[in-house]
């Protein structure tokens, strides 16, 4: 019971402290008088122009330059985890110490992983051929 009382205290005062902070955070952060102004000046200066800035790189202005970079970043990611997930299925080989049973399975494994990579890469060539194809038809 203590364990449990112990689990569920640590993250409600961990809680209780961040909004506390939060709160002097909030009362420190009122300019002098105490007011809010109704108005506030945008970039921190009055005459500053609304202008609203692109956070992704500067060639991304398109949908199709959108997926592009997504597709890059979730192919990054798939290669990292593929090659992590081939080492350990390399591990499962040799930890299998040549029992038909399990080498068998690690086989039909290895196979589907296969597949799941070469599903993940082609994903970057169907969106360049999509883009290319539209693009094409568009002119």
């Amino acid at each position: 019971m203590k364990k449990v009382i112990r689990f569920v205290s640590l993250p409600v005062m961990c809680l209780i402290i961040l909004s506390a902070l939060n709160t002097t955070t909030l009362v420190f952060a009122l300019p002098i008088g105490g007011s809010v102004p109704s108005n506030p000046p945008a970039g921190g200066s009055p005459t500053a122009p609304n202008k609203l800035v692109n956070p992704l790189k500067n060639n991304v202005n398109d949908v199709f330059a959108l997926v592009s970079m997504a597709v890059d970043i979730a192919l990054t990611f798939a290669s990292i985890f593929a090659v992590l997930y081939l080492v350990w299925l390399g591990f499962q080989y040799v930890l299998a110490r040549g029992s038909p049973d399990k080498i068998s399975e690690l086989h039909g494994t290895f196979m589907w992983g296969i597949i799941g990579i070469a599903v993940i890469f082609s994903a970057k060539v169907l969106s360049v051929v999509l883009q290319n194809t539209i693009n094409a038809v568009a002119k």
